[in-house]
């Protein structure tokens, strides 16, 4: 990449969300990736205690440098000796890498199975709330009940009858307006038998007269007619499963980007939004974005966005699960190369300035000198 590709001005040290605008459309990425540093830093004011405040700003105990490091069959750079949370639902930057690994893995997961000659359908399952429920008991009755749905005979049965051999699941929430925290899920089944529009129909009866009863018996209602929606797996309807969000735009949205990309998503409807959209809500002084964002915060610690039902990662040959911090903390690439490296002192004036996004944008150029010559501007400016 040549340097004059990226347009930087030393005198432009202070991070601005308008920095993203000087990329011309051939570097929609690197926009994606001061949009996503910019959020995570509004994420450190809103959760002082998580892991997401410290996240690619500390450096780990016992390291002396941040090291950047370099990728040149990529393009691309990162840095090394620095905390990372690997928090999937409260930090955008993990959240960007982990859901990419996840949707390779599903690329992986779907074409094995057309291998295999297995079918698949979309379930998407969800209930009636109002915006005074909170959602920490929202998303316990979804997990309990959609639980339920998968345990007992009235399952068993419906596994043999449709000859279902797996399922993966995904969580989705999404924030409204008028109606507050939406908590659902998506599931992709995967089956040996042909599955036909007709038997999609038949599929949504089945489950939904279960789905309706289950949930009556927590107390909460869903609609006949809005609760169940299946679908067939086709390359639209199939990516579904985990999507907490399409990223930033809309481009290119397949399958994969629909069963893993969902916590990236921004929603296009005006009254919803995803989850990080709540960042920037609060970011442009919308302080009730923030209460909200630290109630999804703590309502999903912990919680897993995508599941596998037992041993249809082997039938599906994808080995064993990697957890998300792995995946966070993996390099970008094999190979790559030591391209410079930045004092404590260094540092603390890049973050102070917040020119993380901007120093990496530099990096990937994979011109060292133009790097140092940048730390250098960065940590001199007042």
């Amino acid at each position: 990449m040549n340097p004059d590709s990226i347009a930087f001005d030393p005198a432009l040290l202070v991070f601005n969300a308008s920095i993203a605008s000087a990329f011309s459309d051939e570097n929609k990425e690197y926009r994606r990736r001061f949009e996503r540093f910019y959020l995570q830093s509004v994420a450190r004011d809103i959760l002082p205690g998580e892991r997401v405040s410290k996240c690619i700003r500390e450096v780990i105990p016992g390291k002396k440098f941040v090291d950047v490091m370099y990728s040149q069959k990529h393009e691309r750079a990162q840095y090394n000796n620095l905390i990372v949370c690997g928090s999937l639902w409260m930090c955008p930057v993990c959240a960007a890498k982990i859901s990419e690994r996840r949707k390779v893995e599903m690329i992986k997961a779907i074409q094995s199975a057309k291998v295999q000659g297995l079918n698949n359908f979309m379930v998407t399952v969800t209930f009636q709330h109002t915006r005074e429920d909170k959602l920490i008991d929202l998303a316990r009755v979804l997990n309990d009940v959609y639980r339920q749905l998968k345990s007992g005979r009235w399952w068993q049965d419906f596994q043999a009858r449709w000859q279902v051999v797996g399922v993966v699941t995904g969580t989705e929430i999404t924030y409204g307006l008028g109606s507050g925290f939406h908590p659902h899920k998506h599931a992709v089944f995967f089956s040996e038998r042909p599955i036909s529009r007709i038997y999609t129909q038949t599929i949504e009866n089945e489950i939904t007269e279960r789905w309706c009863m289950l949930l009556e018996k927590q107390g909460y209602y869903a609609s006949q007619y809005h609760a169940v929606d299946v679908r067939k797996g086709d390359h639209n309807a199939l990516a579904y499963v985990s999507k907490m969000g399409k990223e930033f735009d809309t481009h290119a949205w397949g399958i994969e980007n629909e069963i893993t990309k969902g916590i990236v998503k921004k929603s296009k409807d005006a009254e919803r939004f995803g989850p990080f959209q709540l960042l920037d809500l609060y970011a442009d002084g919308i302080e009730w974005a923030g209460y909200k964002f630290q109630e999804y915060a703590y309502a999903m610690k912990g919680k897993n966005q995508l599941t596998y039902s037992p041993g249809l990662r082997d039938l599906l040959d994808l080995g064993a699960e990697v957890t998300d911090q792995e995946i966070a903390e993996a390099p970008i690439a094999n190979n790559l190369v030591l391209l410079g490296s930045i004092t404590r002192k260094e540092w603390t004036a890049i973050l102070k300035r917040e020119n993380r996004a901007m120093l990496l944008a530099v990096a990937s150029t994979g011109d060292a000198e133009y790097l140092r010559v940048c730390i250098e501007a960065m940590t001199k400016a007042r």
